[in-house]
């Protein structure tokens, strides 16, 4: 398949790209005013919206992991829709329409569709995104993908492009403010390119480099149908969805992490809730036993 045909039916997305050429023009002028508050602004909002993405959108949303209060997962919710990958109900539909045809006709985002080892990387990384949505697809996949979510009037409120955009606004100009309040525009502006811009584009690669690298290399401790694997080096910065192939064998589990080596921080995390009495009947696979504990 040509890379052409991927966007035949409906054409190119150009909010996407736009939004996606936006910010990475925003990370490679966050290079240009680096400083220390903006460094710390990176790791502690790649953490926070990171957290959205993985324990909110994925394992909460998604999956229906664990359970939580509705203000808990509307924060992860809003959390994980300033990591700037998409609203929550959108990125829960293609990610449950990937698992569906998980690496066969369907799938959204496999390396599998190209036989350009280089392309299909590509396509299953970052290019899949640019494919144009018309709304009456968009309302279909939601019928068939997110029924279940779509009575939340929060979420919906959510999946709006008008209050996506928003948000990412309001909370660009709360940073700038910010800065502005304890140092100097220098400072602000750093703080702005550091913990907006720069910090959305390093959450995005590792989410991608699941759904890409995570198909191509790694190992694998169950033999799925598709070529998912467990990868260490993506599973760190990713928070714990590199171990890619446990998840795909047990697809609730709130532990992707399941040998003692398999570092998982987001399921820590949800542990540390389950402390707090903030979440509760935590889906759990033991490895050694097979079964759900």
């Amino acid at each position: 398949m040509r890379l052409r045909d991927k966007y035949r039916p409906y054409g190119l997305s150009w909010l996407t790209a736009g939004w996606f050429t936006i910010v990475f023009c925003g990370a490679v002028l966050a290079v240009c005013f680096p400083s220390w508050p903006g460094v710390h602004a990176l790791w502690i909002l790649w953490l926070t919206t990171g957290l959205g993405v993985t324990a909110g959108f994925h394992r909460l949303l998604t999956h229906n992991s664990f359970q939580t209060y509705r203000p808990v997962k509307w924060i992860f919710a809003l959390a994980g829709s300033l990591a700037g990958q998409g609203p929550p109900l959108y990125w829960v539909t293609r990610h449950r329409e990937h698992h569906r045809y998980s690496d066969a006709p369907g799938d959204p985002h496999s390396p599998r569709d190209f036989q350009n080892r280089w392309l299909g990387f590509l396509w299953s990384h970052m290019l899949w995104m640019l494919q144009r949505v018309l709304p009456e697809e968009r309302r279909r996949l939601y019928e068939q993908y997110a029924r279940d979510l779509y009575t939340d009037r929060v979420l919906r409120i959510l999946d709006s492009n008008a209050v996506f955009i928003g948000c990412h606004l309001l909370f660009g100009a709360c940073l700038y403010t910010f800065g502005l309040w304890l140092w100097d525009a220098y400072i602000a502006l750093s703080l702005l390119l550091w913990g907006l811009f720069f910090r959305m584009v390093v959450v995005f690669h590792w989410t991608w480099a699941v759904n890409s690298l995570g198909h191509m290399f790694g190992y694998r401790n169950y033999q799925t149908r598709d070529d998912s694997r467990n990868n260490l080096l993506i599973a760190l910065p990713s928070l714990g969805e590199g171990w890619h192939n446990n998840h795909h064998h047990a697809q609730q589990a709130a532990n992707h992490g399941q040998r003692w080596f398999e570092i998982d921080p987001t399921y820590y995390f949800i542990r540390l809730l389950v402390w707090l009495r903030l979440a509760w009947n935590v889906r759990v696979w033991n490895y050694r036993r097979q079964e759900w504990t």
